[in-house]
């Protein structure tokens, strides 16, 4: 059974090490960010949720993987070292010149299965690809035509459809080689839609099946919405 990204769940945070003095980025539900400087910075604590998540570590196109509740702390040491304490105890230090960026992701995606395909089940509202590097937001509608470069908005440019709706991506993105999907998914293709097409029962069943009942979100008449 294969997996496919119909709509991809937010990244949470995100660190840019890049830069001449090493800072931490926290990216938050609504889009914007919070940016430190490492240095002002000792020690970040976990606290156990319901919901599992992965910190996945980037370093140079290669990735190491913790999960969150196996994680106690984390403490920067003369803000060149990463230091990861497990429930096992402190793991190998990590320099921090290696680092690309640290992602933090769900462990586990909403997903919902059509035939033989298994899609997610949430709008896609990353600005980040799979490695971590950003994608930029552009708003300007003349600069958007002529990108040639990934890059992201909102529609209308109104940030409170974001919420809901996610985030719009143009080809350049969803052909990035970096990845817009998370490990183990990817974007469909046209034969996949085509599968979930049939499985649905045709192109005017599929639409139906597929629409919310929720009035607010579509023009009247909203014939045949289910969201079966």
């Amino acid at each position: 059974m294969k997996k496919m990204l119909l709509i991809l769940v937010l990244i949470l945070i995100g660190f840019n090490l890049k830069a001449e003095e090493p800072v931490i980025k926290f990216y938050i539900l609504d889009g914007s960010s919070i940016q430190y400087k490492i240095a002002d910075i000792s020690e970040m604590s976990f606290i156990k949720s319901a919901e599992p998540y992965l910190m996945e570590v980037y370093s140079y196109g290669t990735f190491v993987t913790y999960k969150i509740n196996d994680i106690s702390s984390m403490q920067f040491v003369n803000s060149d070292t990463l230091l990861i304490k497990s429930n096992v105890g402190w793991l190998a230090p990590i320099k921090l010149e290696n680092v690309d960026s640290i992602i933090f992701v769900p462990n586990k995606y909403f997903e919902v299965t059509i035939g033989e395909q298994t899609w997610m089940g949430k709008n896609l509202s990353v600005d980040h690809y799979r490695n971590g590097d950003p994608i930029p937001q552009v708003t300007d509608s003349t600069e958007w035509q002529n990108l040639k470069t990934g890059a992201w908005c909102y529609y209308n440019n109104d940030p409170d459809y974001g919420t809901t709706f996610g985030k719009l991506y143009n080809w350049y993105a969803v052909h990035d080689s970096r990845g817009l999907a998370p490990e183990g998914w990817h974007i469909p293709s046209d034969i996949e839609w085509s599968r979930l097409t049939y499985a649905l029962g045709g192109e005017k069943a599929a639409g139906g099946k597929m629409k919310a009942v929720r009035p607010e979100w579509w023009r009247n008449p909203n014939v045949g919405a289910t969201n079966e």
